[in-house]
């Protein structure tokens, strides 16, 4: 689902003192993986063909965002004093001490529906396909990769509301797998019952399926700590609709492979990264790992393993995230239909999926400063590509764009912009197919939910947390 972008934070605290104007260039094609895997007793993914004719693929369309402010739209969203948030900033501020809200804005920037929920701390949202329900994160106890929180599906059309069974504590988001289906996946949990039964389904009114994907934990491991735990963990869930096939990402253990006495790792810093596949009755169908140099994402400010969850493209293939060489971040493209695996020249993708079958995903010029692009695939090759600038001038501020929805050939992305000398804000753009137009700002708090059936962008403010709401009151203009 998604969710409230981690970066955005560090961008916050950096830009005070850093404007970053810089052009990004992509390569056009999927880069073909040329080292060879040895084989091993498990059954593992062949790397791609480095042929000179598997290397030859290329854009077969391809088009950049072209963006232009509009001077007359956004100068009046901001406020010409030094150091004081914009009026629209701080009245939604305002209004998220009392609860969350759902902002419908036309693409002129008017806000055709605002639908409040008293009392809620709502975060996170992100549509279904059908665009009827909404999947929600809610009362967030802990922030950064990993949230304690409950969710809540709520139907746009009868506006009832249904609460998940089970609270996530822990690194995986509960996830919309189709317009009838959420995946929960739980990694492994430490000093956990043994061969933890860790994957959950759900239609949208969180009612448990009755289906249970019988993934093998593996070997029970003890590590020097003491803390005991399962050989292999979960990082994520992916569906494809139209073979009813699941397939899990998960870690195997490596951390304890090849200690010397006294030396110490910490539990799957050291990883190999496999995808196991299901039938739609949970029969498992296959299980491969991924070449050696290729690790499951792993945080080392958390110490643990991070959500991954496969994407399914249209055309069948899968893209995951992994680390090689235990070094760079790594998007890879796989087709499970003979586990042919190629790398992409990105690092990461958006974390929820598709939005109107392009992929978001990331490259990172400078650590703290993503470069956003759209992907279309076809057969294992890009062929359709939207590439957003790292900065766009609107008004009297300057913004970098990370969260976009697409539809139809146009979209809307959220970008982070300074509002004060100590807190940023966001700048909701829409584009048309020819110019980008800021049409709104936001508090931080929010997220791009979706766009409805009508062209609208549809933003969810988050409801104040104690902590938000202490932080509020020290910006808000009374």
């Amino acid at each position: 689902m998604r969710r409230r972008a981690w970066y955005s934070y560090i961008i916050a605290v950096i830009m005070i003192f850093t404007v970053l104007c810089s052009s990004c260039s992509y390569s056009d094609a999927a880069v073909q993986v040329s080292s060879s895997s040895q084989a091993e007793s498990e059954p593992e993914l062949p790397l791609a063909d480095n042929s000179s004719s598997a290397r030859s693929s290329s854009l077969e369309s391809s088009s950049s965002l072209s963006l232009e402010s509009s001077a007359e739209n956004s100068s009046d969203l901001f406020l010409k004093v030094e150091n004081i948030l914009p009026e629209q900033v701080v009245q939604y501020m305002k209004e998220s001490l009392k609860g969350s809200k759902l902002l419908t804005i036309s693409p002129e920037g008017k806000v055709v529906k605002a639908v409040s929920y008293p009392g809620q701390c709502l975060s996170n949202a992100r549509l279904s396909p059908n665009g009827r329900y909404m999947l929600c994160q809610t009362d967030i106890e802990s922030g950064g990769e990993s949230f304690n929180c409950d969710y809540i599906v709520i139907d746009l059309q009868t506006g009832k509301q249904y609460r998940s069974p089970d609270r996530q504590s822990g690194y995986q988001n509960h996830i919309i797998l189709s317009d009838n289906l959420i995946g929960y996946a739980e990694g492994t949990r430490i000093n956990g019952p043994e061969q933890n039964k860790p994957i959950k389904l759900y239609d949208m009114q969180y009612r448990p399926l009755d289906i249970a994907l019988a993934f093998d934990s593996g070997k029970r491991l003890v590590h020097d700590s003491g803390e005991s735990y399962d050989e292999n963990s979960i990082t994520g869930i992916g569906y494809n609709p139209h073979s009813e096939t699941y397939y899990v990402t998960y870690a195997k253990d490596l951390s304890l492979d090849g200690l010397k006495e006294g030396e110490y790792q910490q539990i799957f810093s050291q990883s190999r990264m496999g995808i196991a596949v299901f039938n739609k009755n949970g029969i498992p169908i296959d299980n491969r790992y991924l070449p050696k140099e290729y690790s499951a994402p792993y945080s080392g400010n958390v110490l643990w393993l991070i959500p991954n969850s496969p994407v399914v493209l249209p055309d069948g293939w899968l893209v995951v995230s992994s680390i090689k060489n235990y070094k760079t971040n790594t998007l890879l493209l796989i087709n499970p239909n003979g586990w042919e695996v190629k790398e992409l020249n990105y690092q990461s993708h958006n974390g929820c999926g598709l939005t109107d079958k392009l992929l978001p995903v990331y490259e990172y010029q400078l650590p703290q400063y993503p470069n956003t692009t759209l992907l279309g695939f076809q057969n294992g090759t890009i062929t359709a590509k939207h590439e957003l600038p790292v900065t766009v001038k609107a008004g009297l501020n300057e913004f970098e764009p990370f969260e976009i929805e697409w539809k139809d050939n146009k979209g809307y992305f959220l970008a982070i912009g300074q509002g004060t000398d100590w807190m940023s804000i966001y700048g909701l753009f829409f584009w048309d197919g020819t110019t980008a137009k800021l049409n709104h700002l936001l508090p931080i708090e929010c997220n791009l939910v979706g766009i409805d059936s009508e062209g609208n962008s549809m933003v969810l403010l988050d409801g104040a947390t104690p902590l938000m709401a202490e932080e509020y009151e020290n910006f808000i203009v009374n």
